[in-house]
C-alpha cells in the first residue's frame, strides 16, 4: 500500500495527475563513501509537499519524529549522553513504532549523531533529510557550488527543494502528509533562530515539542519560559510558542528508558489517552447497538398494536358487508319471484328518477310475463329490499349478485383468517414486551451512553490540562482511574448481562469530535472553544431545528387524526374511530419514549448556556484569558453545562423507561384478558327460509374479539 492511499480525499481525487507528475521528478539513488546508499528526490518549486509524500517509497502513513537544533557547542559528557539517548532511545523507539525521523539532512554534529544512531540499528527506520537543493552537496552531483554543506551519509532518504524561503514550512507539511491520521512530535536540542522558526511551525501544526533540557540555547529557554511564564515575552515567535505550544521537558541527563517511554506515549504506542478513546469507542458502539434494538422493539410493539386495531376493524367491516350481501341476495330472490326481474339496480334507478310517481306494484305488474301472475308479496317488503340495496356500498352490491356468491365465500374464509390473526397479535405483543423487559435494551443504552459522554468530558479536561489534570505526572493515572470507575459502575447495571463488542477502527470514532480534531492533540483555550464548545453549540442548534420540525409534524398529525375521527363519526363510520384513536396513542407514545419535547427544551437551554460561556470568555481581556483560573473556569463551565444537560436527559429517560414498562405490562395484561375471552366466530349465513318481512334489517352484531 502506498502512502498515497491514506492521504485526504483531495489528494485521492488527483491520483492520475500525481502519477503523471512523478515521471518528471528527478529521482535517483546516491552512494556515499561509507558504502551506504540513499534515495534522493529533487523537486521543482511547483511540487507540493503532498506530491513529495506520494513520491517517497514508503508504505502507509507513519508517525513522524522531527529533529531540530544543534549540538556543536556541547561538552563531551553531554555529547556522550546524547549518543545514548539517540541510539538506545530515539532510534530503537522509532523502530518499535515504525516511525519516520526527519531533519534538515545537512551534516552537523546533531544530524551525525542521529544518522549514526540509525546506522547502529541497521537502518531499520527511515531517516529523511529535507533541505534546499542549492545549499547542499552530495556524491555524483552534476554541479557542486561553493559554500554548500554535504548531506549526512547515514540518511535513507533526501528531499531537495528549490524554495529556500519556505523550506521549513515545506518540511513540516511533508511530515504532516506522511503522518496523516498518525501522531507527530518535535524534539529540540539546543537551537537558535532556525530552530525557533521550526518550533513555531510545530506549534501551529499542533505537534508537541520535547525540549532536551541541559543542551542550552533555545531548548533551555523554552523549557524555562514554559515552566515560569513571564507577563510579557518580547519575541513574538517565542511568545506564541509558549502560549499555544505543548511543551514537554526532558533532561539530557534523564534515563534512556524514560525518553523511550515519553516518545512512545506521545506517538500513541502506549498512550493512556488512546486507551481512553478506545474505551469511549466501545461504550459508544455498544450504546448505539442497544439503542437500535430498543427502538426496533418499541416500533414493533406500537406497529402491532395499531395493526391489531386495523385488522379487527377490517374483519368486523368485512363480516358486516358479507352479511348484508347475503341478506340482499336472499331478498333479491323475493324481487325476482314477485316481479320476474333480478336487476335491482334498474329498479332503483327508475325509483330515483321518478320517486313520487313511481309505484313498485305497478312496475312489477309490467314485468309479469303473459300467463304468469305476480307473487302476492306485500309492497312494504319490496320497498325494504330497495332501501337496503340503495343504502349498501358497491362491495355489498357486488357480492350480492348470484354469480358472485362463491366470492363471498372466499371473503368469509378471509374473515376467519383475520380472526386468527387478531388472536395472534396480542400474543406477539406479549412476546415483544417480554423480550424488551428481559433484555432491557433501553436501560443498557442509557447506561452506556452516559458512560461514553462522561468519559468524553474527562478526555477533554485531560487534553486541556485543567481540573485534576494539571500535574503531568499524575494526569494519566487519574484518567485511567476514571475509566476504571466507569467500568465498575457499568458492571453494577443491566449492562453486565450483555456482551461488550470490541471496537475496531480509527480513533476517535467518526462524529465523536469536531471535523478537524484528531482527538489527541493537547488543546489551548482557543482550540478548545473551536473543537468542543462551538462544535457542541452548533450540534445543539441543528438538533433543535430538527426536533422542532419533528415535534410540529407529530402534533399536527395528532390534531389531524382527531379531526378525522370527528369526520368519521359525522359520516356514520363510528367503527373506524378506534383506528384514529390507536394512531393518536401511537404518536403520543413515540413522543414520550423519544422525549422529543423535553429534549427540545434541554437542547435550547444547553445552547443558551454555551452561548453565555462563549460571550463571557470573549469579553475577557487577553491578559485575563491567559490566567489559569479563567482557563479552568472555561473548561469546567463548558463540561459542567454539557454534563448537566446529559444527566437530566438520563434521569428523564430512566423515568420514561419505568413508565413505559408499566404501560406495556398493563397493555399486555389487557391483551391477555381480551384474547382469552375471544372466540373465533363463524359468519352468520342467511337462507331463503330465514327471510321474512323484517329480513331487510341487517344485524350489526360482531365477534367479541373485535
Amino acid at each position: 500500500m502506498n502512502i498515497f492511499d491514506k492521504l485526504p480525499k483531495k489528494f485521492i481525487n488527483r491520483k492520475k495527475e500525481l502519477q503523471e507528475i512523478q515521471l518528471d521528478i528527478p529521482y535517483k539513488t546516491i552512494s556515499f563513501p561509507n558504502k551506504h546508499s540513499a534515495e534522493l528526490i529533487k523537486l521543482p518549486s511547483d511540487i507540493t509537499p503532498e506530491h513529495a509524500a506520494f513520491k517517497l517509497p514508503l508504505t502507509t502513513p507513519r508517525s513522524v519524529i522531527m529533529m531540530s537544533g544543534d549540538s556543536h557547542d556541547l561538552d563531551e559528557s553531554i555529547q556522550q549522553r546524547l549518543i545514548q539517548l539517540f541510539s538506545r532511545g530515539l532510534a530503537r523507539t522509532a523502530i518499535n513504532l515504525d516511525a519516520v525521523i526527519m531533519d534538515n539532512g545537512k551534516t552537523s554534529d546533531l544530524t551525525t549523531l542521529i544518522g549514526q544512531s540509525i546506522a547502529d540499528r541497521g537502518y531499520k527506520s527511515p531517516l529523511i533529510g529535507v533541505a534546499t537543493s542549492t545549499q547542499v552537496s552530495y556524491p555524483e552531483q552534476e554541479e557542486n557550488a561553493k559554500g554548500t554543506i554535504p548531506l549526512e551519509p547515514n540518511h535513507t532518504h533526501f528531499v531537495l527543494v528549490d524554495d529556500d524561503k519556505h523550506i521549513i514550512k515545506f518540511k513540516y507539511r511533508l511530515g504532516a502528509a506522511m503522518s496523516y491520521q498518525k501522531a507527530a512530535i518535535m524534539i529540540l536540542v539546543g537551537g537558535e533562530e532556525e530552530a525557533r522558526a521550526e518550533a513555531l511551525q510545530a506549534v501551529r501544526m499542533g505537534w508537541p515539542i520535547v525540549t532536551i533540557t541541559g543542551t542550552g540555547k533555545l531548548a533551555d529557554e523554552i523549557a524555562e519560559l514554559s515552566q515560569n511564564p513571564p507577563d510579557f515575552i518580547p519575541n513574538p515567535e517565542l511568545a506564541e510558542i509558549i502560549a499555544d505550544g505543548q511543551i514537554i521537558q526532558f533532561s539530557v541527563k534523564g534515563d534512556v528508558k524514560e525518553l523511550d517511554r515519553l516518545i512512545y506515549r506521545q506517538l500513541g504506542g502506549d498512550n493512556t489517552l488512546k486507551l481512553a478513546w478506545q474505551q469511549f469507542a466501545i461504550y459508544d458502539k455498544n450504546a448505539t447497538r442497544q439503542q437500535k434494538w430498543f427502538h426496533r422493539l418499541q416500533f414493533l410493539i406500537i406497529l402491532f398494536a395499531v395493526l391489531g386495531t386495523a385488522i379487527a376493524l377490517l374483519q368486523a367491516t368485512l363480516d358486516l358487508q358479507v352479511q348484508q350481501s347475503r341478506t340482499i341476495s336472499v331478498n333479491r330472490s323475493i324481487v325476482k319471484n314477485a316481479c320476474f326481474d333480478d336487476d335491482l339496480k334498474k329498479i332503483i334507478q327508475k325509483y330515483n328518477a321518478d320517486n313520487e310517481k313511481f309505484n313498485i306494484e305497478t312496475f312489477c305488474k309490467r314485468k309479469v310475463p303473459e300467463g304468469k301472475e305476480m307473487t302476492n308479496i306485500p309492497v312494504e317488503t319490496l320497498e325494504n329490499v330497495l332501501k337496503l340495496y340503495k343504502e349498501s356500498n358497491f362491495i355489498v352490491q357486488y357480492l350480492s349478485k348470484t354469480d358472485n356468491l362463491i366470492k363471498a365465500s372466499y371473503v368469509e374464509m378471509f374473515i376467519v383468517f383475520l380472526q386468527w390473526v387478531i388472536v395472534a397479535i396480542p400474543i406477539i405483543i406479549t412476546l415483544l414486551v417480554g423480550i424488551a423487559n428481559h433484555f432491557s435494551n433501553g436501560q443498557k443504552w442509557i447506561w452506556l451512553r452516559s458512560s461514553a459522554e462522561n468519559l468524553k468530558s474527562e478526555i477533554f479536561r485531560y487534553r486541556t490540562k485543567t481540573g485534576d489534570y494539571h500535574n503531568d505526572k499524575e494526569r494519566e493515572i487519574k484518567i485511567a482511574e476514571i475509566v476504571k470507575q466507569l467500568n465498575s459502575h457499568l458492571m453494577q447495571t443491566e449492562v453486565k448481562m450483555s456482551a461488550m463488542k470490541n471496537y475496531v477502527g480509527n480513533l476517535p470514532p467518526q462524529y465523536s469530535v469536531a471535523e478537524n480534531d484528531d482527538g489527541f492533540t493537547m488543546l489551548s483555550p482557543e482550540r478548545y472553544i473551536k473543537m468542543r464548545l462551538e462544535d457542541q453549540l452548533s450540534y445543539y442548534q441543528n438538533k433543535t431545528t430538527k426536533l422542532e420540525h419533528q415535534w410540529t409534524v407529530l402534533q399536527w398529525s395528532i390534531y389531524g387524526l382527531g379531526g378525522v375521527g370527528t369526520l368519521l363519526a359525522a359520516r356514520g363510520f363510528e367503527l373506524w374511530i378506534a383506528l384514529t384513536t390507536g394512531l393518536v396513542a401511537a404518536f403520543t407514545t413515540y413522543l414520550g419514549y423519544n422525549q422529543v419535547e423535553e429534549r427540545l427544551t434541554k437542547y435550547n437551554q444547553a445552547a443558551i448556556n454555551l452561548t453565555n460561556i462563549l460571550n463571557w470568555w470573549t469579553a475577557l481581556s487577553t491578559s485575563e484569558q491567559m490566567k489559569q483560573d479563567n482557563i479552568d473556569k472555561l473548561i469546567s463551565s463548558t463540561e459542567t453545562s454539557l454534563g448537566s444537560e446529559f444527566n437530566e436527559w438520563v434521569n428523564q429517560m430512566q423515568e420514561t423507561m419505568v413508565a413505559l414498562k408499566e404501560q406495556e405490562e398493563k397493555s399486555k395484561d389487557e391483551d391477555k384478558a381480551s384474547s382469552s375471552s375471544s372466540e373465533v366466530a363463524q359468519p352468520a349465513k342467511t337462507t331463503k327460509q330465514d327471510s321474512s318481512i323484517n329480513s331487510a334489517t341487517v344485524s350489526t352484531s360482531h365477534p367479541d374479539n373485535c
